[in-house]
């Protein structure tokens, strides 16, 4: 008795890893408090880390909050490396008081050739005191 082996190639190729992640979406936010944060979103969809990058076309420091910890950052643009699981938010400040700040922050995805991800407003002024 003979045993006949074959080996085919079926012609399967790695097509690359997904640098999309699922749908970001941060909210407007306005603070009298000197800053304020977006909502939390939770990062879905991709297979690699991934990064993402702020630019705001106004005044005030920027700052990503990933998992809770606010990231180094503050000159636009910053920015960060994400993966699946990761949970992100973007904080603004203004200067002392009495100051404001107030602009657009634009988000692009770095790792899918600058490919737009979300954008959203901010007003952000410190009255002193509260």
């Amino acid at each position: 008795m003979s045993v006949c082996v074959v080996i085919q190639n079926l012609g399967v190729t790695a097509t690359g890893s997904d640098v999309t992640p699922g749908a970001i979406a941060f909210n407007d936010i306005t603070s009298y408090r000197g800053h304020a944060t977006t909502n939390t979103v939770t990062i879905g969809g991709t297979d690699t880390p991934v990064t993402l990058r702020a630019t705001w076309t106004g005044g005030g420091s920027g700052y990503w909050v990933k998992n809770g910890v606010t990231q180094s950052g503050g000159v636009s643009p910053t920015n960060v490396s994400i993966s699946t699981g990761d949970t992100l938010a973007f904080r603004v400040e203004c200067g002392s008081a009495p100051a404001s700040e107030s602009g657009t922050v634009t988000i692009t995805n770095v790792s899918d050739g600058g490919a737009a991800v979300d954008t959203f407003t901010y007003y952000v002024e410190d009255m002193g005191g509260l």
